[in-house]
């Protein structure tokens, strides 16, 4: 598997659901939605800067999923890292 640091930001509504739900239950919706493509979530940060989220996570292609669902997120950027062994 390969290594990745995913970045994301919020739409509006995302940010309403973030303060309704908390940050621990859209923690645990992104680890469902990586182990759902056969990867592992190593960590998840929340920013205050360009970008909101940061996940770290094992992958097992160095392609992104066809489309995870994005309704409460306005960009995602993949950035691949080296793999593990």
């Amino acid at each position: 598997m390969a290594m990745f640091l995913l970045k994301s930001t919020y739409t509006v509504e995302g940010i309403k659901g973030l303060t309704v739900d908390g940050g621990t239950k859209r923690v645990e919706v992104v680890r469902k939605m990586i182990e759902g493509v056969g990867g592992r979530m190593e960590s998840m940060y929340f920013g205050f800067g360009a970008d909101d989220t940061y996940v770290v996570c094992d992958l097992p292609d160095t392609r992104p999923p066809p489309r995870w669902p994005s309704t409460s997120v306005r960009r995602a950027a993949w950035t691949p890292g080296s793999p593990r062994s």
